[in-house]
């Protein structure tokens, strides 16, 4: 008999993914990671679940993990920010009992850390993992835990995001199509599917779905918007601005205030950019005219010099013909 469980830690008291698909976005990219260093609580964790009573089978998480013995699985998960939760899925193998079973133990779950806050390694109080079998299934109790199918639907969405893409790299974009359909299928038939949480992620698939129609939009847009949404789910961290699952606020306050910053950037160089344009187009109107002055007066001087040249030609041509006559008159004489 198989059973998967969550083991969800969440502490009270990175790996950090710069994306952004215009120019304009580098500023709120830079702002979540900011937020993100301004929300570190927790860094280095390591999250140890040790059994002696049933197998573990499998640690269901992209988080580093290894098996130390028999007994016990290592998970490491590289930091942890405030109002932040991590769910790691633990399959164990439970064997048969014909006799009803009550508070089982099925394993422990322990973690040290380094507390950012107080500048000191810690140890976080430890739990314990029990289950009742009871002889008779009961209505409650034989209801699927909406916690654990809910981790199972984001895992399996992030994983056909993860199969998909590699599928629609190769060229095979209707096949990448049909398995984001069927795990959309399938999420909406689970027990959670009216939750949240997997409404959220149905319409992240349908999302991209519709970027993966042609293939020059897919590798323009839907490529990295399906590498963002796998990772975003997978690490259950927020790589969007415009998702609405695992925000924090320290994000939000530091994308805001990154947005403000830029839109009144945006204002002052708007000013500078119209009061530069007005200075160089009254500027250009000077010239314009000076120039028009300019090319006038050279056409009023012209005729002028014309004029003078004239006249200096035809006093020339007069003198001339007057040389010309006098040796005439002197033959008339002889």
């Amino acid at each position: 008999m198989m059973a998967i469980f969550c083991v969800e830690y969440l502490l009270q008291e990175t790996e950090h993914i710069i994306s952004f698909k215009k120019p304009e976005d580098i500023p709120n990219s830079f702002a979540d990671v900011l937020g993100g260093l301004m929300a570190v609580v927790a860094q280095n964790i390591v999250l140890t679940i040790t059994s002696e009573t049933v197998k573990i089978t499998k640690i269901i998480t992209k988080f580093p993990h290894e098996k130390k013995n028999n007994e016990s699985w290592e998970v490491k998960i590289p930091d942890l920010f405030s109002e932040e939760s991590k769910d790691i899925l633990v399959e164990i193998e439970l064997e048969s009992s014909k006799e009803p079973i009550n508070n089982e133990l099925l394993f422990f779950v322990s973690a040290t850390y380094f507390n950012s806050i107080t500048k000191k390694n810690s140890n976080a109080i430890p739990h314990s993992v029990i289950l009742s079998r009871p002889e008779k299934a009961t209505l409650t109790g034989s209801q699927t835990n909406l916690l654990v199918d809910i981790q199972k639907n984001r895992i399996q969405c992030a994983e056909a995001l993860t199969q998909a893409r590699i599928i629609a790299d190769s060229g095979k974009l209707e096949n990448a199509r049909q398995l984001l359909q069927i795990t959309i299928k399938e999420i909406g038939l689970s027990p959670s599917c009216s939750t949240e949480e997997s409404v959220a992620l149905v319409k992240d698939l349908e999302q991209c779905l519709l970027l993966m129609k042609e293939k020059s939009e897919y590798h323009s847009v839907g490529q990295k918007k399906m590498q963002m949404k796998e990772q975003s789910h997978h690490h259950q961290r927020a790589q969007e601005k415009e998702s609405t699952q695992y925000q924090i606020k320290e994000k939000c306050a530091m994308r805001s205030k990154a947005s403000q910053a830029q839109s009144e950037l945006g204002e002052e160089r708007f000013a500078r950019r119209a009061a530069a344009s007005s200075s160089n187009s009254s500027y250009s109107s000077n010239s314009n005219s000076n120039s028009r002055f300019q090319t006038e007066v050279k056409k009023e001087s012209k005729p002028r010099i014309n004029e003078e040249k004239t006249k200096k030609i035809s006093s020339l041509s007069s003198k001339s013909s007057v040389k010309q006559e006098k040796p005439r008159e002197k033959k008339d004489r002889k």
